[in-house]
């Protein structure tokens, strides 16, 4: 990989990257005779990106790649009912190329830190589980053309500082210099993958995929090391669990609590996290089909139930 960073001026540079990947595919069989079978998959991927340095940390970007990625062993054999032991030969795929075009801003404004990007994917021969060409089986196959349109955003608010920790009467304080604050993190993503005017399956959407998904976490902060506080995670709608949208995901919401403490001094630290409180039943994961035609089918990954975890670190 080749790649460099040239500043036009004090606040404006290019930043090029070429990249050039080769993904050899080989099987074999050796009784009762030896067979041979391979692929190589292989592409040059430049990368073009403009970074626009504003004050402080503040920074404006924008980047157009290509991206690449060779299908698998599993994709590649045909396990399932058409999977015959005897033949080591390759099913004829081929390796998913996109072209994406993201622009995005991350900085610091006061209590507000961000990190925001939108992108758009234009992706060909994208490898998913398609029903073959008698529409009898779904196999991994090539899809023609499909899209990836997103947002992701992720930001942080200092809401309050020096509650129980604070300078009096010119007193350094104890621990740290700093004052404790409650801090909110959150991450959002907006996510619409779907196929472009497909032979069969239209402008549906990919299956799988949420749409929306939010992660937040309200934490109080110590600067003695001390944390504690309440997590939630959201996927406020339904979304496909197969890619012609006749069976669907549910939505979900389920709450955390972390707390924990680490210390300034020894290296040691320690952390408890409890997870899914309400104990909600849920699908955590979609291993999307081609087409479950209404019916349920064994695609659907369950979230872990109500659990607490707790370690101990010591660090030197």
């Amino acid at each position: 990989m080749a790649k460099d960073t040239y500043w036009l001026v004090d606040s404006l540079a290019i930043v090029p990257t070429l990249l050039w990947v080769m993904a050899p595919r080989q099987s074999q069989r050796d009784f009762p005779n030896e067979r041979k079978d391979k692929r190589t998959y292989e592409a040059f991927l430049p990368k073009i990106g403009v970074l626009v340095q504003l004050s402080g940390e503040n920074q404006l970007y924008a980047n157009l790649s290509r991206s690449f990625e060779a299908p698998s062993f599993v994709d590649l054999f045909p396990f399932g009912p058409t999977f015959s032991p005897s033949s080591p030969e390759l099913r004829p795929l081929s390796a998913q190329k996109a072209t994406t075009l993201e622009v995005g801003s991350r900085g610091t404004c006061g209590a507000l830190g961000w990190d925001v990007a939108f992108y758009h994917s234009w992706v060909t021969q994208e490898l998913l589980t398609l029903l073959n060409p008698q529409g009898t089986v779904p196999v991994t196959r090539n899809a023609d053309r499909t899209r990836h349109l997103g947002v992701e955003v992720g930001n942080s608010i200092v809401l309050a500082k020096g509650l129980v920790h604070r300078p009096q009467d010119g007193k350094p304080l104890p621990c740290s210099p700093d004052q404790d604050r409650i801090l909110l993190r959150q991450s959002y993503l907006w996510s619409d993958f779907f196929f472009d005017h497909d032979p069969q399956l239209g402008n549906l959407s990919l299956g799988g995929v949420p749409e929306h998904f939010y992660r937040a976490q309200l934490l109080y902060e110590h600067p003695c090391g001390f944390y504690a506080g309440p997590n939630v995670e959201w996927v406020p709608q339904r979304y496909p669990a197969d890619h012609a949208n006749t069976l669907f995901s549910p939505g979900y919401t389920i709450m955390g609590f972390d707390l924990g403490w680490h210390s300034l001094k020894n290296g040691w630290s320690f952390f408890l996290s409890a997870r899914n409180l309400s104990d909600e039943k849920y699908i955590a994961l979609v291993r999307p089909t081609a087409d479950a035609r209404g019916k349920d089918a064994s695609v659907f990954l369950p979230g872990e139930g109500r659990a607490v975890y707790g370690g101990i670190q010591w660090s030197w």
